[in-house]
């Protein structure tokens, strides 16, 4: 037998119960333990792991060899000694129920375990480590209490909503704290009790009291992960408070308090990554996180929000703007992005009243006059800084090619333009440059073709890089290129000169059938096969690895196409 915290010993030559018990001796624990096996493991929490002590002395204070084998019926309430059946001082909290919480409704709670007990009429919680074998501090404490009452907590029961939490109550009046000479009636003899998670009260001075402890929750990286959907009106006495949003973690994301605003159904979403600092559409860098907030109805006046972003995040960022940032520098701005890797629409500053840490993990961004909800972003305060003299940018597809166009004022005229071309908004790659032109007028207007962007998936971006003589340069905003857009059918291929595989891109304005040839400079024909073409954009991946190096032709004849394309075989 083993008993206790561990197999430590600390119960050897004692047994479970008083020495007159029938109960098996405890010769050894660490032999009993050895002789389990490896079946055998140790518990993964002691409230009270006790102290083996000494047979002669109390101290440590109720140790397990002293009480044992001194039996003290009458002790006077100067002495520490108490008999072995007179057990109600011990430490115990007389667990009956366990609960286990997977949740990501209440910040902080996910993997965590709640026993109900019986001693303590109270419910503690024990937040497990990411293996599972262990028990990780909560605000600087191995247990948290909750729910401290007159009434012996029995079980414990999670609604699938992760805010709705159920115990049942003890009718007894007796237990180890009350007592049969001393009972203590039940607030609630037999019930079941439920409690719901809303949020946090506000200080008294416009902040959340939520711990500084919990986590920022990390996400899904380089991808948009789900925040909880909350509710947020007078139905659920709520719209007072601050009302945590949640990620898969569990962590916090966000907070609303709606200052008396019905904003019904809440639902958030929101953008991490790791690496160096992302660019918006001008090429200013902004911190790897975003996050887009929708409620069922905006606000008819003014609401409070804080936003979080992770130590981690705000330290990449500032290594990225030349470590010249402190939090107070850090601004945040909105526009009506969906959630996604980047910047797609300009983005205004966000009025904000405090920027302070949250404990050792992050930081807190909050506003007070928020008028509606949409995508933020977080950026140096320089972020709203305009661009070079844009007057217009625009584009349009047409046969497989991008049209740019874009018009700028005679005012800080460039020396020349770069053309970056994007498929993610992250990464971007110089296709071409155009001189600037002698302005006399006021307005000057460029455009360039890229005849390559039937190569690529759509969507695509585009941008300008304002290029000057002193080796500055400025971005505009992005234009998207969407193959929604194609206004006739055309086929083309990449790579070319190819290998050993060859892509093949058909795009027409209707379902349609026809034949794809493979032929030789000559015209004899080497492979030929069917096309059942969908309306819009196809893809037809060709195996030329078997075929001799030299000049080939693709011949595409459909009902709307027909193309014979030059292939270079190295």
């Amino acid at each position: 037998m083993v008993i206790g915290y561990s197999a430590d010993d600390n119960y050897k030559m004692a047994k479970a119960g008083p020495i007159s018990s029938s109960l098996p001796l405890i010769t050894s624990e660490i032999t009993n333990a050895a002789a389990i096996g490896s079946s055998y493991m140790d518990p993964i929490y002691a409230n009270y792991a006790a102290d083996s002590g000494s047979t002669t002395t109390f101290l440590p204070k109720w140790s397990i060899q002293y009480i044992y084998n001194n039996v003290d019926t009458n002790p006077s309430p100067s002495v520490t000694v108490l008999a072995q059946n007179a057990n109600g001082p011990w430490k115990s909290e007389g667990y009956s129920g366990l609960g286990l919480y997977t949740g990501t409704a209440i910040p902080g709670w996910k993997n965590s375990v709640l026993p109900t007990c019986l001693k303590g009429a109270r419910i503690l919680r024990m937040k497990l480590n990411a293996n599972g074998d262990g028990i990780v501090p909560t605000d600087g404490a191995d247990t948290v209490s909750y729910f401290g009452s007159t009434n012996r907590f029995r079980d414990i029961a999670f609604a699938p909503n992760g805010r709705d939490i159920f115990v049942a109550l003890d009718r007894s009046g007796s237990s180890s704290g009350p007592s049969n000479g001393n009972p203590i009636v039940p607030a609630c003899g037999g019930c079941i009790q439920k409690y719901t998670f809303l949020g946090y009260n506000d200080d008294g001075s416009g902040f959340s009291t939520i711990p500084n402890t919990i986590p920022i929750d990390a996400g899904v990286q380089n991808n948009c992960a789900t925040g909880t959907t909350v509710i947020i009106n007078a139905a659920n006495n709520n719209n007072n408070i601050w009302v945590p949003i949640t990620g898969p973690e569990g962590n916090i994301v966000a907070e609303i308090k709606a200052n008396g605003n019905n904003l019904d159904t809440v639902t958030a979403s929101f953008y991490t990554r790791n690496g160096n600092a992302r660019q918006d559409l001008y090429g200013r860098k902004y911190l790897n996180r975003n996050i887009r907030i929708t409620p069922q109805t905006q606000p008819a006046t003014a609401v409070s929000l804080r936003l979080y972003i992770s130590a981690d995040e705000f330290n990449a960022f500032n290594a990225d703007m030349g470590n010249s940032l402190t939090i107070s520098n850090v601004g945040v701005f909105k526009n009506n992005d969906n959630c996604g890797a980047g910047i797609v629409a300009t983005a205004s500053p966000v009025t904000t009243a405090a920027k302070i840490s949250f404990g050792t993990n992050g930081y807190v961004m909050q506003t007070n006059t928020l008028s509606s909800f949409s995508s933020f972003y977080f950026a140096s305060a320089a972020f709203s800084l305009l661009p070079f003299n844009l007057i217009t940018f625009n584009g349009v597809l047409k046969n497989g090619a991008t049209n740019l166009q874009w018009s700028i004022s005679s005012q800080q005229t460039p020396t020349g333009f770069v053309i970056e071309r994007s498929n993610d908004l992250l990464n971007y790659e110089p296709i071409g440059t155009v001189a600037a032109k002698q302005n006399n007028n006021n307005t000057t207007t460029y455009t360039f073709t890229d005849a390559d962007a039937g190569k690529y998936a759509s969507p695509l971006y585009y941008r300008l890089k304002a290029t000057y003589s002193n080796n500055e340069f400025q971005y505009s905003n992005t234009v998207k290129i969407s193959f929604g857009t194609i206004t006739s059918s055309f086929a083309s291929l990449y790579p070319n000169p190819a290998t050993n595989k060859v892509t093949v891109l058909v795009n027409t304005n209707s379902a349609e059938t026809g034949w794809l040839t493979i032929l030789t400079s000559t015209g004899h024909i080497i492979r030929k096969q069917n096309l059942a073409l969908n309306s819009g954009r196809n893809t037809i991946d060709l195996s030329i690895a078997d075929l001799p190096a030299g000049i080939y032709y693709v011949d595409i004849n459909t009902k709307s196409v027909a193309e014979k394309i030059k292939l270079i075989k190295k």
